[in-house]
């Protein structure tokens, strides 16, 4: 996905047919149901994304080459995460008002399409665990898969 092609993918039936897999999030669907998941999960050591998937019928997005076209399988076991609260500026007019949150190859590029607005709590986050493991494990360094995708 370049800049040039952002149209070209944003257009197309197959992105739109996409964007419409996706949902809000459980606690803006139903915030009393997903509290009760939240604490069920800690509670009883159930997987919480599990119980959503089960409850809620949403299923959280698998990760994926960050290449279009790419021949690998999707990885199943990880997912993205949002570096930024909203979307690549020039993406916005391509999309509906109520557009929720997706997963798509501009949007886990954050090197190259970022956002306005940074999440910052999860940015913190990653310090933190950064920290916490060079302290608590003695490490001099980190290995970060896909760091590329991370805005300078």
């Amino acid at each position: 996905c370049t800049h040039d092609n952002l149209e070209t993918i944003y257009k197309s039936e197959e992105t739109k047919m996409h964007l419409r897999k996706f949902s809000q999030s459980p606690d803006i669907l139903n915030p009393s149901l997903w509290e009760k998941l939240k604490a069920q999960s800690e509670e009883t050591g159930e997987d919480l994304l599990l119980l959503v998937e089960k409850e809620m019928k949403i299923t959280t997005p698998p990760a994926h080459s960050d290449w279009v076209n790419d021949v690998q399988p999707i990885w199943t076991d990880i997912t993205f995460l949002k570096i930024y609260k909203d979307v690549y500026p020039e993406v916005k007019k391509f999309l509906n008002d109520d557009q929720p949150p997706y997963v798509m190859f501009d949007t886990i590029k954050a090197n190259k399409f970022p956002g306005i607005e940074p999440n910052y709590g999860l940015w913190e986050l990653f310090e933190e665990v950064m920290r916490y493991s060079i302290t608590e494990y003695d490490i001099d360094g980190i290995r970060v898969d896909i760091g590329h995708t991370i805005p300078s």
